[in-house]
């Protein structure tokens, strides 16, 4: 059969071919598939039979396997990075080489444009592919392309998009472009569990953000005006990747956005993801001054989510241990820019876990002037029951300008029958602005029916604010007792309930997080996971009881 056109023999005889252990029928379904030929594009599939084929010898299998892997269009158990997936691109690209395939050289000169895995060399690239214009259509408009000087690295694509029409490109609209963004650098999986695939994303396209989430939460982006996820990949993209904080907010959407779906968590680990992916690469290669900024930012989204995560079915809740792996790498890169607190959430994830040099150390890496770690500190030993421990590191709190040693301090006092000095503590720290003491004293004043409305007003702005992790238990039990409506409906009253006790979760909220674990856990696990989250989050079950 050596003299048989195998690309005009249909796809069901090439299979038949094939499963007798055609190579050259396999080769012809890969390629059939991966561009196309049978319909629509079918990557998978491509990819299996000629992996079939080039396990059986066929090197002419190895360029376009390689293509698959750089470009990240499919995903290989084990492979870690964008460094790992490169290599192996690499290895099949010179096997390809080596017999002289243009598609083989096509590739590594792709490579070394964009400086992946190989020294970036865009004039010895284009020395290359000026070779072989006259031979292939691909490399004579990448010289084009670099003779004019407008070569973008987007238009460094996989080999069975190249060739697209205009119109097929404007047919596809933004869903089009994204879909081709979303396939370029795509997040590793990093041995995290909540995993989306790109199909996944693009259905989620048309969800509406600016209902889920404050604006505020945009900030970083002054210029996004759009309202739903499309528009603000699109104003993404359409920055060249600078705007990834964007993608950061766009986390934190999903994550603190009402209900308590699972999915909503796996689509907001996609995005910090993705944003922790683009900024290293943005601070790699120079592109991108702020990069450590935003890789501490997208880390510590990331530790954010799995230490509020919910669990579903057999999962853990909270998954500590990705979210001190995740706080420490933000906390990494925030020990050179000194921005943000993720230290203090990795210090309370090594809590959790038991670790307390490592908990010390990072606490200590926020005390000085504002002494929060050491409000921190005492408040872990607190829980581990080392009492005398925890006095001295919040004594040692007071001096400083946070009010986390007053908030915490109150709590103890207020929890052991002393609400006359907790009081005392949460004035002092509402004084320097600490938001967990306001929360504090606005709740307490209902029990004393004064000015229930204007308390209940505070806890609002608090609650709406989205900073105040511990006013969300307060807006649930007022939402839930009768006494307290505030022109609300039983209908309004009971979604707001339920919307706190979910966004509490979020923020880390241990009473939100038990009620949530009553409610949704069946499997017995409730009280276990509750107290897994009563040690990440620095409480106790004395703090429950806040009536």
């Amino acid at each position: 059969m050596a003299d048989l056109d195998y690309f005009s023999l249909s796809e069901s005889t090439l299979k038949e071919l094939a499963g007798e252990g055609d190579v050259e029928a396999m080769i012809a379904l890969g390629l059939g598939y991966y561009f196309g030929s049978f319909g629509g594009k079918d990557v998978s599939s491509a990819f299996d039979f000629l992996s079939d084929a080039y396990r059986k010898g066929e090197i002419k299998a190895a360029p376009f396997l390689a293509e698959m892997i750089y470009f990240r269009q499919v995903s290989i158990s084990g492979y870690e990075s964008d460094e790992d997936y490169s290599r192996k691109a690499f290895e099949f690209y010179k096997e390809g080489e080596e017999i002289g395939m243009i598609a083989a050289i096509r590739g590594i000169c792709k490579m070394m444009i964009r400086g992946d895995y190989l020294e970036e060399d865009v004039d010895g690239a284009y020395e290359k592919l000026k070779e072989l214009e006259d031979k292939d259509e691909e490399c004579a408009y990448l010289v084009s392309l670099l003779e004019e000087g407008t070569l973008r690295d987007d238009d460094i694509i996989p080999c069975n998009e190249f060739g697209d029409d205009e119109g097929d490109e404007e047919a596809d609209g933004d869903e089009g472009v994204i879909r081709r963004w979303l396939e370029r650098d795509t997040p590793e999986s990093d041995g995290f569990i909540l995993f989306m695939d790109i199909d996944e994303i693009m259905d989620h396209l048309d969800d509406y953000i600016k209902d889920d989430i404050d604006e505020e939460l945009f900030r970083f982006n002054e210029y996004f005006s759009g309202e739903n996820v499309k528009d603000l990949l699109m104003d993404v993209i359409n920055s060249g990747d600078e705007a990834v904080e964007e993608l950061v907010a766009l986390s934190r959407c999903y994550r603190l956005m009402s209900g308590a779906d699972a999915d909503d968590f796996a689509r907001a680990a996609y995005w910090a993801h993705k944003a922790a992916v683009l900024a290293r690469k943005g601070w790699n290669d120079g592109s991108l001054d702020d990069g450590l900024d935003l890789m501490a930012l997208a880390y510590g989204e990331l530790g954010n989510i799995f230490f509020s995560y919910p669990g579903h079915q057999n999962d853990i809740f909270p998954d500590v241990e990705a979210a001190a792996k995740y706080y420490r790498m933000a906390a990494e890169y925030d020990a050179i820019i000194y921005n943000y607190d993720f230290s203090i959430n990795a210090g309370r994830s090594y809590a959790a876990l038991g670790r307390y040099e490592e908990m010390k150390e990072m606490f200590s890496s926020k005390w000085g002037s504002s002494e929060i770690g050491a409000a921190w500190c005492a408040q872990m030993h607190y829980v581990v029951g080392d009492i005398g421990t925890a006095m001295e590191y919040w004594k040692a709190s007071l001096s400083g300008y946070s009010g986390w040693g007053e908030y915490f301090l109150g709590r103890y006092q207020y929890s052991h029958g002393d609400s006359y000095s907790a009081v005392k503590n949460w004035e002092k720290g509402a004084e320097k602005g600490n938001i967990e003491c306001q929360a504090e004293l606005a709740a307490r004043s209902f029990g004393k029916r004064i000015d229930m409305q204007q308390n209940w007003d505070i806890l609002m702005s608090l609650y709406n604010s989205g900073e105040c992790f511990g006013v969300f238990k307060y807006v649930y039990r007022y939402c839930t007792d009768s006494d307290y409506s505030f022109d609300m409906t039983e209908t309004e009253r009971n979604m707001l309930a339920g919307e706190a006790i979910a966004k509490g979760m979020r923020m880390f909220c241990p009473y939100c997080a038990s009620i949530y674990l009553d409610q949704f856990k069946e499997d017995g696990s409730a009280d276990i996971g509750a107290d897994k989250a009563m040690k990440a989050w620095g409480f106790d079950y004395n703090f429950l009881d806040f009536s």
